[in-house]
């Protein structure tokens, strides 16, 4: 059961929020909630219920979380973060668990409500709250018992993974561990969208990653600019890119999911483009490329139909370009081109996987950036294009390109085992998976 025991601690600290929401906090617990997630892409089933609608107090917030992982709900899991982080992983991780089905990997009956295999359980959970503003509170969990139990026979692994791994899901035994639940110095960030509360990961590695469950954020952070349209939104970080920087690169990813980064901006960019500048006053980067958009739904899709780059080091100059890179003005380098899809290095290829490799060639893949508006600017989401890239390789493959991979890659480590390496190599190198 999770009990919610909540003492307040007085407000501190300013006054705003940038844009919107965010907040969490840690645990052992922010990785609690990238296992969440990550187990939500699995399936397995826990007894409370998301709450899409958001809470009354951040420590409800927590406790609609706890609920959903102790209910193996990944949904449950999503209703329960900042709407606008929830909306950048969504449809991303619907989609990946979607191919990884198709490819064989999960098995027909994964889902993202009910996660077999793990589960967790909270038991008597005691929290504190602190308020960091009117918008942004940290939770930190001081008491209870976590128990977690893994059963490797009932995890929603498609036919390629048991085929890969049937000796050692078979040798693997159900187990229970049971550990104090704790945040420590940390805590869950939570964040106030719209009148009701939510859990923000993105709030919450902010706050650990400056100072903990006290860490509140400047009075201002930084303005997200965004652009006019979606190739400008890309064009600009490119230009960022190449410029490093920094400032420039924040600004320019949407708010909505990234606003933990751009409030809490002021405490790292001055000493991180500090640092970024040495490399930037010894590097010149001039990018040249061309870009063309797509509709997906309220979102856009930005590809880089063309794309070379030239950086100049002292006397060397790096340029790629369709896929080859050459090198001149470097003393001891070959000048090329080197390029990475060379004829030679196809030809090594296994006849099913130099097949593959023209199929992926001539696929259109939809990979790309992915912009989104929000209040009438366009910025680039690095979530969802994440997932993007993700997705469309993924969908671009077949059940029988994994097959062929693992063949391949069987293939080499025996011929690795087969040479007869030193023996003090030997030691050091792994040729078997497992072996250390």
């Amino acid at each position: 059961m999770v009990d919610e025991g909540m003492d307040s601690v007085q407000a501190t600290g300013a006054s705003g929020v940038v844009t919107k929401r965010r907040v969490a906090g840690r645990l052992p617990i922010a990785l609690g909630l990238v296992v969440a997630l990550a187990g939500g892409a699995l399936g397995t089933t826990w007894a409370f219920a998301g709450n899409s609608a958001g809470s009354s107090t951040p420590a409800e917030a927590v406790t609609a979380l706890l609920g959903a992982v102790q209910n193996s709900d990944g949904i449950g899991v999503l209703d329960a973060l900042d709407p606008g982080e929830r909306q950048a992983i969504e449809p991303g991780l619907t989609s990946l668990v979607s191919n990884l089905k198709r490819l064989n990997v999960l098995s027909s009956g994964a889902a993202l409500t009910r996660v077999t295999g793990i589960s967790v359980r909270f038991e008597n959970i005691a929290t504190t709250t602190r308020m960091l503003n009117a918008s942004l509170a940290t939770v930190a969990i001081t008491g209870g018992t976590v128990v977690s139990s893994t059963d490797a026979a009932k995890l929603p692994l498609g036919s390629f993974v048991t085929n890969l791994a049937d000796s050692a899901i078979r040798a693997a035994k159900p187990t229970t561990t049971s550990a104090p639940a704790s945040t420590g110095k940390s805590a869950i960030a939570t964040v106030k969208v719209d009148g009701t509360w939510y859990v923000s990961l993105g709030y919450t590695i902010a706050v650990d990653a400056t100072g903990g469950a006290a860490a509140a954020p400047p009075p201002a952070g930084l303005q997200a600019t965004g652009a006019s349209s979606p190739d400008a939104a890309v064009r600009t970080l490119l230009d960022d890119l190449s410029t490093l920087d920094l400032s420039g690169i924040v600004a320019d990813l949407s708010p909505d999911e990234m606003s933990a980064l751009q409030q809490y901006a002021p405490r790292f960019l001055p000493s991180g483009q500090a640092t970024i500048d040495v490399v930037a006053k010894q590097v010149t980067i001039t990018p040249q490329f061309a870009l063309s958009s797509s509709s997906l739904g309220n979102d856009a899709l930005v590809k880089v139909t063309s794309f070379a780059v030239t950086v100049t080091h002292g006397p060397a100059t790096y340029r790629y370009a369709n896929g080859c890179i050459t090198i001149t003005g470097a003393s001891n380098v070959a000048t090329g081109p080197i390029c990475s899809t060379s004829a030679a290095s196809l030809a090594s290829l296994p006849a099913a996987l130099r097949a593959l490799v023209d199929r992926l060639r001539a696929a259109k893949i939809a990979t790309g950036f992915i912009t989104v508006e929000v209040g009438g600017r366009w910025f680039v989401s690095p979530t969802r294009t994440l997932f993007q890239e993700l997705d469309a390789t993924l969908a671009a493959l077949r059940p029988q390109d994994l097959l062929d991979l693992a063949a391949y890659a069987r293939a080499f480590e025996a011929k690795l085992g087969s040479l007869a390496l030193p023996t003090t190599i030997a030691r050091q190198v792994p040729l078997t998976a497992g072996s250390s």
